[in-house]
């Protein structure tokens, strides 16, 4: 068998990581059963692959293929119109035939490139295998992908295209959310499978003292005081206005730290408001540690007393696994589309919470209930769609009002900034919040005996061995499959439905 791993890139990124996580753990299942040709096809783009990956592989035989035709589209250039001539010019080099070759293709749904959906259909039509791994969908709140898929593809419906139905087209998905999506879009259950990213087994930390030290002195920590690590990038949905309201509430007794600024243009400014905010009011929250030259990645996760989550959307949600593997307690917001898969696998919970329970008459009910009604009809605009229902504004209080609160990942970046400056005004309101929100208030767990016990459920559910036989079994699956003719999901606007649900809707995410 052969797989031809598809994605635009090779640079930084959570899919360059898979990617390369994946090529690790089918490392650990052929290993013990044969070998496997991998071919990764990307653009040109590879900062962030990792050296001497291919090295370390032995039953796993990795190349590494350019196709310039995989990057992403420029604005005004005129669409690849031989991307089907490079991949297919590639894979006959490799000698990849189609009877024996699984396409393997990262985010081929996202509106990077217009041209990959078209190609997966007619490649498929030639008789190729598929397997389309969704992380991330152009309907979950990115306009601007979806309404360029629109006048790319030249269809107001993208679905039909993007999400075509063959025997030889097979999906997978990281949760069981956008597993329902699918399937109430039409997708066939039998080829819709359930893929998990795998994860290493655990990390390995530098000395605990030593690197609390080094963190002391570059940050001007007090010995007595916690931190809180933060391992992200700072964009919208990572809601870091809740990481300054735990600031807010801990401010004589924590440090917070966010590791990484964002990367996209567009998301700085609110970035940017945060950091003015934070100075403004004293807190102590630090920014970029990341990227201190004094401290490594480990040696941050090392100092860290607690690794803290306040994001309002994930695709998989990482930061779940991988502070109990660096052996540090995981606080901060539950995510229900996304947690229930890992509750599943055994993994436990403590001090995680659905809602942060805000008073709204702090923010004011109207005024909140309008703010969101006015952004969200504007968010359906950018989709093409036009609101119709007369009742939004009495099902935007009846979903997000509940006894009087609403949460505080519901607000707009302004009322979570006005709720930040009234709990440090006034210590009686500090005090409330900490008696709504008791998740708040409660010290760092130190038990060590869950620290454990969710490492061991990580390994045996998401750790190379059993992402390597997951995977390589579902390649089989693929490839097993009879050839036959491209149809369409009849569904389509369905996914787009379900994604701009007002119910999930968050403000800061647009």
């Amino acid at each position: 068998m052969n797989v031809a791993v598809v994605h635009y890139h090779l640079n930084r990124g959570g899919v360059t990581r898979v990617i390369a996580n994946q090529l690790e753990a089918l490392e650990s299942t052929y290993s013990e059963k044969g070998s496997v040709r991998v071919a990764i096809l990307f653009g040109g783009r590879c900062e962030g692959w990792p050296r001497g990956l291919s090295q370390r592989l032995h039953a796993v035989d990795v190349q590494l293929r350019e196709v310039p035709a995989l990057e992403y589209d420029q604005p005004g250039a005129e669409r690849s119109k031989d991307l089907v001539a490079q991949l297919q010019g590639e894979l006959r080099s490799l000698e990849f035939d189609a009877a024996d070759t699984v396409i393997h293709v990262h985010n081929h749904n996202l509106g990077k490139n217009a041209a990959l959906p078209k190609a997966i259909c007619e490649l498929a039509n030639r008789d190729y295998a598929f397997l389309l791994q969704i992380h991330d969908f152009a309907e979950d709140f990115r306009p601007e992908n979806y309404r360029y898929l629109c006048e790319a593809l030249e269809t107001r419906d993208p679905g039909d295209i993007l999400y075509p139905s063959m025997g030889r087209i097979h999906y997978a998905t990281l949760n069981r959310r956008d597993t329902n999506t699918l399937r109430h879009a039409g997708i066939d259950e039998r080829r819709l499978h359930f893929l998990p990213n795998p994860v290493a087994a655990e990390y390995e930390l530098p000395d605990q003292r030593s690197s609390r030290a080094k963190l002391q002195a570059a940050l001007q920590l007090p010995d007595d005081r916690a931190f809180y690590l933060y391992p992200v990038r700072g964009i919208g949905r990572k809601n870091l206005g809740e990481v300054l309201l735990w600031a807010a509430c801990h401010r004589d007794k924590s440090l917070f730290g966010v590791t990484q600024p964002p990367l996209n243009p567009s998301e700085r400014h609110l970035y940017q408001q945060w950091k003015k905010l934070s100075a403004e009011l004293n807190l102590p929250c630090r920014f970029e540690v990341g990227q201190i030259d004094t401290l490594t990645f480990e040696e941050l996760l090392s100092a860290a007393d607690a690794i803290l989550t306040t994001s309002v959307a994930e695709g998989f949600g990482m930061v779940f696994l991988e502070s109990w593997l660096a052996g540090r307690p995981l606080v901060g917001r539950d995510l229900p589309e996304i947690t229930p898969d890992f509750v599943d696998a055994g993994i436990v919970f403590e001090n995680l919470y659905e809602r942060l329970e805000i008073p709204v008459d702090w923010v004011g009910s109207d005024h909140f209930v309008s703010d969101l009604y006015e952004t969200y009809a504007r968010t359906m605009e950018s989709f093409g769609r036009v609101n119709h229902d007369h009742d939004l504004r009495d099902r935007i209080r009846h979903a997000k009002i509940l006894d009087g609160c609403v949460d505080f990942g519901d607000l707009s970046q302004p009322l979570q900034a006005q709720a930040i400056r009234m709990i440090c005004q006034a210590n009686k309101l500090r005090d409330e919040l900490l008696e709504r929100n008791p998740v708040l208030a409660r010290p760092i767990s130190e038990n060590r005996d869950l620290v454990r016990r969710n490492r061991r459920q990580i390994e045996e559910t998401y750790g190379f061995q059993a992402s390597g036989r997951r995977l390589a079994t579902l390649y089989g699956k693929v490839l097993a499959e009879p050839a036959g003719s491209i149809g369409q999901v009849t569904g389509g606007q369905s996914i787009l439905d379900t994604f701009l649900n007002v119910e999930r809707f968050r403000m800061i995410r647009v």
